[in-house]
C-alpha cells in the first residue's frame, strides 16, 4: 500500500471515531431514537483537506411519506428525491477553500430496501428495519485544496425541503467543535 493510501485510511478512521464520540454525547443521547418530522441532523467533520457532511432526515420531510415505496408513483418520487440529494451545491454552500465532491451515498434503503450511491465509494448500506419511520441518510466527502481559506458552510436544505423546519448541527475539526440549531433564518457555520 502507498503511504498516501494508509494515511487516507488513518484519517478516514480518525473523522469516525470523532463523528462517533460527537454523535454519542450527552446531548445527542436525548436525540438518538427520536423521530421529529421537521427536524434533520447534519454532522461535519473537517481533517486536513478533507470535509465529510451527513444528513438524515425523516423520509416524510424530505419525499412526503415513509412507508416502502411500492406505486410508480412512490418508486419515482424516491428516485426523485435521490437525484435531489445528489446535487450538494443544492444543499450545501462551502465558501473558499477550493472544495470538490469526491463522492457521495445517498441511503433511501428504508423505504425502497435498496440504496441509491452517486460517486465512487466502499460504503454498503444494508436496508433497515421500516417501523413506520423511514430516514434518509445522505453522505458527502469532500476534497479541498486550500481548506485554510473555507470560511463558512451555508446550509442551503430548507431551500430544497420546505418541510425540514430546523436541522440540528454538529461539527468537529482538530482544533474546535459545535453544535447549532439552524432554521430558515439562520443557515450559516462558521
Amino acid at each position: 500500500m502507498k503511504h498516501s493510501s494508509i494515511s487516507m485510511i488513518k484519517r478516514y478512521w480518525r473523522n469516525t471515531i470523532i463523528l462517533i464520540i460527537v454523535t454519542c454525547s450527552p446531548a445527542s443521547y436525548a436525540n438518538l431514537d427520536a423521530h421529529v418530522h421537521g427536524l434533520a441532523q447534519v454532522t461535519i467533520a473537517i481533517e486536513d483537506q478533507t470535509i465529510e457532511i451527513e444528513i438524515s432526515a425523516p423520509a416524510a420531510d424530505l419525499v412526503g411519506f415513509e412507508h416502502v415505496a411500492k406505486t410508480e408513483s412512490d418508486i419515482k418520487s424516491v428516485a426523485d428525491l435521490a437525484t435531489k440529494l445528489a446535487k450538494d451545491a443544492d444543499l450545501f454552500v462551502l465558501k473558499a477553500g477550493n472544495c470538490k465532491l469526491v463522492n457521495s451515498t445517498i441511503n433511501t434503503s428504508s423505504m425502497t430496501n435498496q440504496n441509491q450511491n452517486s460517486g465512487v465509494t466502499d460504503k454498503v448500506n444494508k436496508p433497515s428495519h421500516n417501523d413506520g419511520h423511514s430516514e434518509v441518510i445522505a453522505h458527502y466527502h469532500y476534497h479541498c485544496k486550500k481548506i485554510e481559506n473555507l470560511s463558512t458552510i451555508t446550509v442551503t436544505v430548507f431551500e430544497k425541503f420546505p418541510s425540514v423546519e430546523k436541522i440540528q448541527a454538529m461539527w468537529v475539526t482538530s482544533t474546535q467543535q459545535g453544535a447549532i440549531t439552524l432554521n430558515i433564518k439562520t443557515t450559516l457555520l462558521v
